[in-house]
């Protein structure tokens, strides 16, 4: 078995189906406006916004965590030393909270409690709305990681996802082309 990343983990949050074309058919996704516009956020910027806000012990940028037990690696923006305990911290250029972004900042936390530090909660920063959201992170949110990997880990198998979305999520997508959803109002079914 091979380790999936964070990445991976995020991209099965906001849907499966990605996971299964990249991964299982090796098809090319095509390059949105939506992901150029994400790699352009000024992290520095950023940085001297949560110095200011949350007055981290320690920063340490993009640090490459990986726990060898569960094969799952990933790469978060930064990390923070906060007086009782470490948090991850990711910067995504968009308005606000989601669900594949929380996924991502779980996994993260995951991580650093893997290698022994002390995680309370995860971070995430939207450049585009200017908040800063706190995900907690406890026993819940750890068995939800592991949840969330097994479901991963059979799409990388092979197991076609049954996946239901919201229109607006296909429409950007990378993938569009090869799916060709059935449209039917708000969401499609596959």
């Amino acid at each position: 078995m091979s380790i999936v990343t964070a990445t991976d983990l995020k991209n099965y949050v906001y849907c499966p189906m990605t996971i299964y074309y990249r991964n299982v058919l090796c098809l090319e996704e095509r390059v949105t406006e939506a992901m150029t516009e994400g790699a352009q956020v000024d992290r520095d910027e950023i940085l001297n916004f949560l110095h200011l806000t949350l007055k981290p012990l320690e920063v340490v940028r993009k640090p490459y965590l990986i726990s060898r037990r569960f094969l799952v690696s990933g790469v978060p923006d930064f990390v923070l030393k906060l007086r009782r305990s470490w948090s991850p911290l990711d910067v995504k250029d968009s308005y606000g909270e989601r669900r594949d972004h929380r996924a991502q900042v779980l996994l993260y936390s995951f991580l650093l409690e893997e290698s022994g530090k002390s995680v309370k909660q995860g971070l995430i920063y939207y450049v585009r709305g200017k908040k800063l959201f706190k995900v907690p992170y406890g026993e819940e949110e750890r068995r939800e990681v592991l949840l969330l990997l097994t479901g991963l880990r059979r799409v990388l198998k092979g197991e076609l996802p049954r996946v239901r979305q919201p229109v607006r999520k296909c429409i950007n997508c990378g993938f569009f082309k090869y799916c060709k959803p059935k449209l039917e109002g708000v969401a499609y079914v596959r």
